[in-house]
C-alpha cells in the first residue's frame, strides 16, 4: 500500500502509527542520497536527479526489492509521490495487489505543519503550493483518484488507525 498525499499532509504521523501497531512501512526517505543540498532542492529536481524524470521509486529499486522479500501480508510504502511511483511498483512486484492510500489534511492544517517543521526549523525554504504544484505535475491528482482508501488525518489518532486497521482487514479477507 502507497501512501499517498501532498507535504505536511500527515504521512509520517501515519507511518509511525502502522509501525507502533506492528505493521511493515518502507519509508522512500530512508535511503540517503548523499546529496548535500537534498532537503533544499524542488521536487522537480529530486525527480530528475534520482527518478529518471518520472519517479523516485528507480533510485529506491533495490532497497525496497530487499524490503519485500523479508516481509509477509501488508507492506506499506511511504510514499507514493508520482503516479509512475504507483505504475513502476505494480510492474516491479506483479505478484503483488498495489493499493494507494491517500493522506489527507486541510491546506491550513498543512501550512501551519510545514511552517513549524521546515521554514522555522531552517529545512526548507520552497514555498508549500510550489511543491503542491510539482506533485501536481508528477500525477498527485491522478494517486488521489485511484486511492481505494483516504485516511482523514484531522481525525483523532486513535481513530485514525482504527479505521485503518479495518480497512487492512478488509483488503485481508479480499
Amino acid at each position: 500500500i502507497g501512501l499517498s498525499g501532498y507535504r505536511c499532509s500527515g504521512k509520517s504521523v501515519l507511518r509511525q502509527l502502522l509501525i507502533d501497531s506492528g505493521y511493515s512501512v518502507f519509508n522512500t526517505n530512508s535511503v540517503p542520497t548523499g546529496d548535500h543540498d537534498a532537503n533544499e532542492v524542488s521536487f522537480d529536481i529530486v525527480i530528475n536527479r534520482y527518478g529518471k524524470g518520472t519517479s523516485y521509486m528507480y533510485f529506491i529499486e533495490e532497497n525496497l526489492r530487499r524490503h519485500v522479500e523479508t516481509q509477509e501480508l501488508i507492506i506499506f510504502i511511504d510514499s507514493f509521490k508520482a503516479y509512475k511511483d504507483y505504475e513502476l511498483i505494480s510492474e516491479m512486484f506483479p505478484n503483488h495487489a498495489v493499493h494507494i492510500w491517500y493522506v489527507h489534511a486541510s491546506y491550513n492544517i498543512r501550512l501551519s505543519r510545514y511552517k513549524v517543521r521546515d521554514i522555522d526549523a531552517g529545512i526548507r525554504t520552497q514555498e508549500l503550493s510550489e511543491h503542491d504544484n510539482a506533485l501536481d505535475k508528477y500525477g498527485m491528482s491522478n494517486l488521489i483518484k485511484n486511492a481505494s482508501y483516504i485516511v482523514n488525518m484531522n481525525n483523532d489518532k486513535d481513530l485514525i488507525i482504527q479505521n485503518a486497521i479495518k480497512e487492512i482487514q478488509r483488503l485481508l479477507n479480499v
